[in-house]
């Protein structure tokens, strides 16, 4: 009875240990010290190559799609409001991506990082160039300085990590190190 008692202690401190408290899986950490953030990303994602020259990091699962991905994008803040950031996003991603069409903006607030800075939040979905493939894309965007700073997740709706799961990485920005 003891060695049962044992192998289930064990067996829960090992399961609890790949778990954070808000429910993602275990997680590594992207740290830009030279602008001062951080966001976390899931441990068995793997570093890929950028494809914009916004995009300054791109963490993507391992398989033959890269997807889920998450990257990392800083622009020029010029005069863009916060709440105007989405469509200004989505009008760029129409631009740099031919051929992808039907986006749409389920979701869009004003929320606070857990460092207390302001940011927003914005969900949509888009098709890819495919004309068929739906795609779910969750952004997290806030200002520091003359930058913004957007973490972004996107993945094929309905793949293996809910819209929701993503959502928690991207909220993990932070303008403070």
């Amino acid at each position: 009875m003891r060695k049962i008692l044992l192998f289930i202690m064990i067996f829960t401190i090992v399961n609890i240990s790949l778990i954070s408290v808000e429910g993602r899986t275990k997680s590594l950490k992207y740290v830009n010290e030279d602008l001062g953030f951080s966001f976390e990303y899931p441990a068995d994602y793997k570093e890929e190559p950028t494809l914009t020259p916004a995009e300054i990091a791109r963490f993507a699962k391992q398989n033959e799609f890269k997807l889920p991905v998450f990257t990392v994008s800083v622009r020029d803040r010029s005069d863009t409001k916060l709440i105007d950031l989405p469509e200004k996003i989505i009008k760029s991603m129409e631009e740099t991506i031919p051929n992808t069409s039907n986006y749409d903006i389920f979701e869009k607030k004003s929320v606070k990082l857990s460092d207390g800075s302001d940011a927003i939040i914005f969900q949509f979905t888009w098709v890819w160039v495919d004309g068929e493939t739906v795609m779910e894309t969750v952004m997290v965007s806030a200002s520091k300085g003359d930058k913004l700073i957007t973490i972004s997740g996107t993945t094929i709706k309905g793949l293996d990590i809910s819209l929701n799961q993503i959502s928690k990485y991207c909220m993990t920005l932070r303008l403070t190190l």
